[in-house]
């Protein structure tokens, strides 16, 4: 290890900025972003024990890259083009006059690349990549194909993979790579696949990664919608309006739960009882035929509460914080979540799962609706289909009468009349 006072300060400078584009947090140097700042920009020298930390960090060929002079410190020789030709040649040369030991010395090589991940092609990440693949994110989030916290979730298990993996990704190091992490954490080895798949797809272009890059799905714990009483028991004990209303939404719209903390208010038409993720101009837009759910109806008794209750309560909280915001619900998702959790132990003795608030409505319509009105309110149905039978308001109103006697026998919804 090299001994940081032998280390230069424009050296620590240009070791600090590379430790900071692989990952490296002033957290980890135990000091504040605005001294790391300074440290980077040259406006304060970078004291010894935080060389030592980015030494740490940094692999001999991060440390070679940012600062090569040190080289001879590190005790490696380095290897230019011409040095590199010579062994090429060598190689080549031994193999000819030694056919039966070239068979031992290909044999050897290759193992040893398989060990180190070196096998097949390799590609080098560059910030060019990582700038491509920020604004390909910013495009999904604008086109309405990803929600912010989607994108975010995206972004941050690729980073955290290409940093595992040096920023070098290729089918064999992929592979291994997420073997050893779906041992370790189950879901986040499924997160970082799905994320390196997409990169490799859309940023890329390599289908030998994309392809290795396979899907490890974590053990699911099966989810067990809870009966539309206990629904209705725990609706009853929620007493704080956000949360209520909330569980109002879900059970009447059956939308995924980060969709509806997502949705604006704006799209929120209390009138017609429809809830719109997306409006009919936006529906030619959607390319895939997942998790796109057009709208939603609530019920008589869902408006009633939201238009009385919640939405005063709403514009008192944003006046109180002295902010703005677009969204329908914009609490702390984790306050809301824990609200509604504690309260589901206190009325029902279990922990509730919200996701499956969604599989009791979904089972609820299937036996009341038609199959294509349930694909449709479920998110299932593709964009040009939705928009062939339902882009009309009259053909909307007409399923929202169905629907509300489909749902007249849920307790605490009622229904609704118009």
């Amino acid at each position: 290890m090299l001994d940081p006072s032998e280390v230069p300060q424009e050296a620590r400078r240009r070791l600090l900025e590379e430790a900071w584009r692989l990952g490296l947090k002033p957290r980890d140097l135990g000091v504040s972003y605005s001294f790391m700042y300074q440290m980077r920009k040259g406006a304060k020298p970078i004291p010894d024990h935080v060389v030592a930390r980015v030494l740490e960090f940094l692999d001999d060929d991060a440390i070679l890259r940012a600062a090569p002079e040190l080289a001879p410190k590190l005790g490696i020789q380095r290897v230019d083009t011409i040095t590199l030709e010579r062994l090429i040649r060598l190689n080549i040369e031994f193999m000819r006059r030694n056919p039966v030991s070239a068979r031992i010395l290909v044999d050897t090589l290759n193992v040893e690349a398989e060990r180190l991940g070196l096998v097949g092609r390799v590609v080098k990440v560059t910030e060019d990549h990582v700038r491509l693949w920020e604004r390909w994110l910013e495009a999904q989030v604008e086109q309405g194909r990803l929600t912010p916290k989607t994108a975010g979730d995206y972004d941050r298990y690729l980073r955290r993979a290409l940093r595992d993996l040096g920023f070098i990704v290729g089918p064999q190091r992929v592979r291994a790579y997420l073997s050893r992490l779906q041992i370790e954490a189950p879901k986040i080895a499924e997160n970082a696949a799905l994320s390196l798949r997409i990169f490799a797809r859309y940023i890329l272009g390599d289908q030998e990664v994309y392809f290795a890059a396979k899907v490890p799905r974590a053990p699911r714990r099966r989810r067990e919608a809870p009966t539309w009483e206990e629904l209705c028991r725990l609706l009853e004990a929620l007493k704080w309006p956000p949360a209520r209303a909330f569980l109002l939404l879900l059970m009447s719209t059956g939308s995924r739960t980060g969709r509806l903390l997502a949705v604006e208010a704006e799209r929120l038409d209390l009138e017609r009882r429809t809830l719109f993720f997306y409006y009919p101009e936006e529906w030619y837009k959607l390319r895939d035929a997942n998790k796109r759910q057009y709208i939603g109806f609530i019920t008589r008794a869902a408006r009633e509460y939201i238009e009385s209750v919640y939405l005063p309560w709403r514009e008192l909280y944003l006046e109180s914080l002295a902010v703005k915001s677009p969204r329908l619900f914009p609490v702390k998702r984790s306050r809301l979540y824990r609200y509604i959790y504690e309260r589901s132990v206190e009325t029902l003795g279990y922990r509730i799962d919200l996701y499956s608030v969604r599989h009791r409505f979904i089972s609820h319509i299937l036996t009341r609706l038609p199959k294509l009105a349930v694909e449709f309110l479920a998110g299932h149905l593709e964009p040009s289909t939705a928009l062939a039978y339902y882009a009309q308001e009259d053909v909307r109103e007409d399923l929202r009468r169905k629907y509300d006697e489909a749902m007249s026998s849920v307790p605490c919804l009622g229904g609704g009349r118009p």
